[in-house]
């Protein structure tokens, strides 16, 4: 790795998932992009991954560790604070489950080069079934490979330095779900249009919280699954705070689709319809500005 200032610095976060940042890591050695620098943001893991980060990479990785869970937001902040005050360019975000082939950077990073004041995102394939894990940006490549997309996941988007001195970092009070959707949606707001570059590939499986369910007599439909209440209580609050503050007609689909999965929620038991308003209540009133 090429340690050189003021260049691409990655930034990781994990909590309790040791092999899987262990393999994450690798794939970030293996780039032929070089790095600048790496930060892994550790979420109070009590699993070894504090250990193992610190006798396997030290000297390799700048390793943060908070005492408790901080939640996805704060940790990608911290990650990206860290990184921009230490003076590089672009910055290169993902959880700890994505897995980049070699050239994933260096695809993704040649067409931003080209065009700074956006943000880019690869495209996040199942390795089960090499099919997209979260959306089709497009039915067919584009002749240049790149397709404007409504907002990126924080699985492997790259952010140049503009970008952040003008939007700022993600919104730590939004703990988990839809803290990337928000900070796509700040930057589109600022003028900072999304793309993925679907020559650029990254692995990471297809969401795994997910049950059907049935309205009505036929209609039978995937909505968001969750293991404890209050996730789902981040999913609905986090959900009602972005759709208040960033929706326009073009979201319309989003917003459509997204209120199908909340209606599912509320009907599915998941989260109990006292805490289902405290979520609607706390999304509509959350008064949260950039960290």
């Amino acid at each position: 790795m090429n340690r050189t200032r003021r260049g691409i610095a990655a930034i990781a976060v994990t909590y309790n998932r040791k092999a899987l940042i262990a393999d994450c890591l690798t794939a970030i050695f293996c780039q032929t992009q070089a790095l600048a620098e790496i930060f892994v943001v550790d979420n109070g893991s009590d699993d070894g991954t504090t250990e193992m980060l610190t006798q396997s990479y030290q000297g390799r990785v700048n390793h943060i560790r908070n005492e408790k869970n901080v939640g996805c937001a704060a940790a990608f902040t911290q990650g990206l604070r860290l990184a921009y005050e230490a003076g590089h360019e672009w910055f290169w975000m993902m959880d700890d489950d994505c897995l980049p082939l070699p050239d994933t950077l260096r695809t993704l990073y040649e067409a931003a080069a080209q065009r700074p004041d956006a943000i880019y995102g690869p495209l996040v394939v199942d390795p089960e079934t090499d099919e997209p894990a979260w959306h089709r940006p497009a039915k067919r490549k584009p002749a240049d490979g790149i397709v404007a997309v409504p907002g990126l996941p924080f699985n492997g988007i790259l952010v140049s330095r503009e970008v952040v001195a003008n939007i700022g970092f993600p919104l730590s009070a939004l703990w988990i779900w839809g803290d990337d959707v928000e900070y796509s949606l700040r930057a589109r707001e600022k003028g900072y249009a999304a793309f993925t570059v679907v020559g650029s590939i990254i692995h990471h499986p297809a969401p795994n919280f997910v049950r059907r369910c049935r309205i009505g007599k036929h209609h039978l439909i995937v909505y968001p699954h969750f293991r404890s209440p209050d996730r789902a209580y981040y999913y609905l609050r986090n959900w009602v705070f972005i759709f208040r503050h960033y929706w326009t007609p073009s979201l319309t689909f989003q917003f459509l689709h997204t209120l199908r999965d909340i209606v599912c929620v509320l009907f599915s038991g998941t989260v109990p319809l006292r805490m289902a308003g405290r979520a609607f209540r706390d999304g509509l009133l959350m008064r949260v500005a950039a960290d």
